[in-house]
């Protein structure tokens, strides 16, 4: 591993992944799901220079030996001729293994379910994304990279959607996202050109969209 420097000289990242998939079929549903594990040496981390001595805040990036294992999966249902579901789960798990310390911006476990409806010319549709409290975070003030703010709550919200179709050539679609106006963020924080340090950001409340497409 190289560091000791602002702009270090760094290594190519050498990845070592095991990973297993399958795809199972009924007469209604379709499964599919993978695991994987992944083994990285010289992962590049992006972190904060701790020991160039009063400039801790200072941005480098470093070769660390990393672990990354997890898994997706992915379920569609089929009712009926008209109505369908789809229910969708994934998880990833990060490590930086030098430092013996979780990887910055790692999300925590997702889901998603959805219930569909489709007549000849219009769809319409609800559907529920969801994900877990996120507690492995690498927010320690003295030795953290600086990229994760704090753990983040977990959250769920409900969205609606649909499509009318006028002719072949023009469709609408519509739809209302989180419908009841919760208050949530995504484990994904931002920071400007003009300040370094991070800030959690709220996801927009309720908000109506509409959009038109057309083809000649």
């Amino acid at each position: 591993m190289r560091d000791g420097s602002v702009n270090p000289t760094l290594d190519p990242e050498k990845h070592h992944q095991i990973e297993a998939g399958a795809v199972l079929r009924g007469d209604k549903w379709e499964l599919d799901a993978s695991v994987y594990y992944t083994d990285v040496q010289d992962y590049i981390l992006r972190d904060r220079n701790h020991n160039n001595g009063g400039n801790g805040n200072a941005t480098i990036y470093r070769n660390v030996d990393a672990s990354l294992y997890g898994f997706e999966a992915s379920l569609n249902y089929q009712w009926n001729a008209d109505w369908s579901s789809n229910f969708g789960l994934a998880y990833v798990h990060a490590d930086n293994d030098t430092d013996d310390r979780p990887i910055a911006q790692t999300p925590p476990l997702e889901a998603v379910a959805s219930l569909d409806y489709k007549a000849s010319d219009w769809d319409a549709g609800a559907r529920v994304r969801a994900a877990a409290k996120q507690t492995r975070v690498d927010d320690d003030a003295s030795t953290g990279s600086g990229l994760d703010v704090d753990q983040t709550p977990g959250w769920a919200v409900v969205d609606l959607y649909g499509e009318y179709r006028v002719n072949s050539n023009v469709t609408v679609d519509f739809g209302v996202d989180n419908l009841f106006d919760e208050e949530y963020a995504q484990h994904l924080n931002r920071s400007s050109a003009f300040d370094p340090t991070q800030i959690q950001v709220n996801e927009p409340g309720i908000s109506a969209w509409v959009k038109l497409h057309a083809s000649f």
